[in-house]
């Protein structure tokens, strides 16, 4: 493993070589991630354990971890997601291997001879958030609350129509 890792692999190569690339890269250099962040600082480690399996697949075993900072989506206030997921990739080239591969792992389509390393690791991070980021604890505003909502105390602003169905419309407010 050199200590500069390259942009573009070679997946298969380095499965018949059981090579291992470990690194770290910052999260704002990930586009399609740092879309979804409430602040891009911060980085990802990462390793890659490049291999075959008991049946002679190969598989790719990742490891990421990360602090991001995502948005809950009870309070709006940035929220730290902590990521540490390990994630088996079996390596196909097409979808019926996909579908052949045990439940526990995740597909890599190699498309192209080469794939990016870090695309890889953004995938993972991308997987690894939730759908409805939100605090662990009570927000903020949501405790103020007492954890319920708060009624609209406004006027209904279709109750003009009930009155119009039933034939009384008041036009004083």
């Amino acid at each position: 493993m050199s200590s500069r890792l390259p942009e573009r692999i070679d997946p298969e190569r380095l499965v018949q070589q059981g090579q291992v690339l470990k690194g770290r890269f910052e999260l704002a250099q990930m586009a399609r991630l740092s879309a979804l962040l409430a602040d891009e600082s911060g980085s990802v480690e990462f390793e890659l354990v490049f291999g075959r399996d008991a049946e002679k697949r190969p598989v790719v075993q990742s490891h990421v971890s990360a602090d991001l900072r995502l948005t809950c989506q009870r309070c709006l206030e940035p929220v730290i997601q902590e990521v540490d997921s390990r994630t088996t990739l079996g390596l196909v080239t097409g979808l019926d291997e996909a579908r052949d591969l045990p439940e526990e792992y995740e597909s890599l389509l190699l498309e192209e001879p080469t794939v990016s390393v870090r695309d890889m690791v953004e995938e993972d991070l991308l997987l690894a958030i939730p759908a409805f980021p939100r605090h662990a604890s009570a927000c903020s505003k949501h405790a103020e609350t007492g954890g319920e909502e708060v009624e609209s105390r406004s006027a209904n602003p279709f109750s003009v129509l009930g009155t119009l169905k039933n034939g009384k419309l008041n036009t004083e407010h």
